[in-house]
């Protein structure tokens, strides 16, 4: 997942989405609301690229 993450930026074929990396820290999804509170967090340890695609999907995020 790190090389569809970091090192191929696969994150930015998705809308509204911001990566931000904190060394030595398991990777989380964190949505936020309009106002910039955390709504929910989710542990990506360990998803595949094609896992966390479907996750994203289901969270309602789509593709550019």
């Amino acid at each position: 997942m790190r090389q569809y993450l970091r090192i191929d930026e696969k994150w930015k074929d998705w809308d509204n989405v911001e990566m931000k990396w904190i060394h030595h820290h398991n990777p989380d999804f964190v949505v936020l609301d309009d106002n910039g509170k955390e709504k929910e967090r989710i542990d990506l340890q360990g998803l595949t690229a094609a896992k966390l695609e479907q996750f994203m999907e289901s969270k309602g995020f789509k593709k550019r």
